[in-house]
């Protein structure tokens, strides 16, 4: 009997340890479970949180697309509106330098001729000093109007419509090509 008991006593203490062993391993893998699931959430926020950022980031896209083609077409509609009225970009930039040549010749014989008074004296430096500035005015009246005379014979040159017709082919070309790259941005992304 006492030996029988002593196996008992033998078989409790084995099936207490496998108990408390399986408590053990229970315990650890409900730790992973939980560890796992934390995991899952704080990936499930993060992917919320891209999906977010992407569709931000895709009307940004959008919008930007959008005011790409309205500048594209607002300086397409003006390129052809100069070339068609027989200006271009370049003439206007090559009339408005004419304009500044001449105001600037306006303001240094302006600014000469109160210079001149100033320095002059007596009459005779007057009449020395007068003399000296109008060859010098004269030379520089000369050659500013050689120099409008060359920018206003650049306005005539075909050739600059020409290379704006080719700048144009190539905007439209390199638009045509943003778009399509966005496009692919975008049905890679959908």
């Amino acid at each position: 009997l006492n030996e029988q008991l002593c196996m008992r006593d033998a078989e409790k203490e084995a099936l207490m340890k496998q108990k408390a062993d399986a408590e053990w391993q229970l315990g650890e893998h409900q730790y992973w479970l939980r560890n796992a699931n934390d995991r899952i959430a704080s990936l499930e926020n993060e992917l919320a949180h891209v999906k977010e950022s992407d569709q931000h980031t895709l009307r940004d896209l959008r919008s930007e697309n959008e005011s790409l083609i309205q500048t594209f077409v607002v300086s397409f509609f003006n390129l052809i509106f100069y070339a068609s009225s027989g200006t271009s970009f370049t003439n206007l930039r090559i009339k408005e330098e004419v304009k500044r040549l001449e105001d600037e010749l306006q303001t240094s014989r302006r600014s000469m001729a109160g210079k001149l008074e100033e320095r002059s004296v007596c009459p005779r430096c007057k009449e020395d000093s007068e003399l000296s500035y109008a060859g010098s005015v004269g030379e520089d009246i000369s050659a500013l109007s050689r120099s409008i005379r060359e920018l206003r014979q650049d306005l005539n040159h075909q050739a600059i419509i020409d290379t704006l017709t080719r700048q144009c082919s190539a905007m439209e070309y390199a638009l045509e090509e943003e778009k399509q790259a966005l496009s692919d941005a975008y049905q890679r992304y959908v």
